[in-house]
């Protein structure tokens, strides 16, 4: 099985753009099979139900360019980029990424990356996401030259697209129908980060970059981006530093924190983000396939879950476990911040070894990581 994962994973280090009428359907009808089949998503735009196809109006643009692996009878994995000439950026689009904090990006190439997708073998295997996109933007680094990435990501893949080089922009979250999603950038002269990080897309980037195929254009990255304060953390000290001022980290009526050993909570920082969210945001939707979970560092928010009363969740509390722990993933409680919060990433296999370590958790905890499975 793990040979099997390593080949169709490194199938997706060999991407090819799709040109053809049979390419572009193919891609669509891969997003008709994650979307609408899959996930569930009630589609009533750009779809065809009897062809089993979901398109987008940018699909076929000139600045488009869609981004596959895999053959037009079997797509493996597909990725959508949209690529703007300086000065060309759509504002809605600055809007959303919040590049108005970005001092000079009018003068950049921009691409965005949207609708990544994969297989379901693939899917939940970090590595696989980080080769498609990886794949894709040396594809499209090498055609357009843009010297800005952006994207958005889910809170439980913000780790594989931290290893490509992005990076969150620090502006604001953005509600999506399955929960939240985090603005990130990248850039392709930024070559001092993508080594550090150890991208993926550090060779091509550098050879680019020494033949002068990149405009000298000035650095856009935000002040507070530079110093590290944004309203996502992900530098594991300050990921420490924020759990070790949790409630959850005295708070012995059922703060988790306050049950693990020191190397635990050092391997969850580690490895794990903190955002920080404004009052009314909604993290977790009742219905929609997330395999992460959260821990409420700060702040107020409710659970809320079909037919029973909303119940309070707060300091040291985890919540998101009905898909972190359950076989398919789906959730079946809705989370909403009742007052601005911070909240820690966590994955479901750190959640999972924690429960082992400590079987007292789950009853500190007031039964609520089991009885949200039931």
């Amino acid at each position: 099985m793990r040979v099997l994962l390593r080949k169709l994973i490194a199938q997706l280090d060999s991407t090819t753009r799709a040109e053809s009428t049979e390419e572009i359907e193919a891609v669509q009808h891969l997003r008709y099979r994650v979307y609408v089949e899959e996930k569930g998503w009630d589609v009533t735009e750009n779809v065809d139900h009897e062809r089993r196809l979901l398109s987008s109006p940018g699909d076929t643009a000139p600045e488009t360019d869609i981004v596959y692996t895999g053959t037009p009878d079997a797509v493996r994995g597909a990725i959508r980029l949209t690529t703007w000439a300086p000065g060309d950026l759509p504002e809605s689009v600055a809007q959303v990424y919040g590049l108005g904090r970005f001092r000079g990006v009018e003068d950049h190439v921009v691409t965005r990356v949207t609708a990544g997708m994969m297989v379901p073998e693939l899917r939940g295997h970090p590595t696989a996401l980080t080769a498609l996109i990886a794949g894709a933007l040396r594809m499209v680094v090498k055609a357009r030259q843009p010297t800005l990435w952006v994207t958005c990501c889910p809170p439980g893949l913000l780790a594989s697209y931290l290893k490509v080089g992005l990076r969150p922009t620090g502006g604001p979250l953005v509600q999506h129908r399955t929960g939240v999603l985090i603005p990130m950038v990248g850039s392709s002269t930024d070559l001092a980060h993508l080594w550090r990080v150890r991208s993926p897309l550090l060779p091509v980037l550098a050879a680019l970059n020494a033949a002068g195929t990149f405009p000298q254009v000035a650095p856009v990255l935000p002040l507070d981006m530079e110093s590290g304060e944004s309203n996502v953390l992900t530098d594991p000290a300050r990921v420490l530093e924020a759990l070790r001022v949790s409630p959850g980290c005295t708070r012995l009526d059922g703060g988790i924190l306050a049950w693990l050993p020191p190397c635990l909570v050092e391997q969850i920082a580690a490895e794990s983000s903190v955002l920080d969210v404004p009052a009314g945001t909604v993290l977790a939707r009742a219905g929609v396939e997330q395999r992460e979970a959260f821990m409420v560092l700060s702040g107020l928010l409710e659970e809320s879950r079909h037919g029973l009363p909303p119940v309070p969740v707060w300091g040291g509390d985890v919540f998101g476990t009905d898909g972190a722990l359950s076989l398919d993933g789906r959730r079946v409680t809705t989370v909403r911040a009742v007052t601005p919060s911070r909240v820690l990433i966590l994955r479901s296999s750190r959640l999972q070894q924690a429960l082992v370590e400590v079987p007292e958790l789950a009853q500190a905890q007031g039964n609520r990581i089991l009885t949200q499975q039931a």
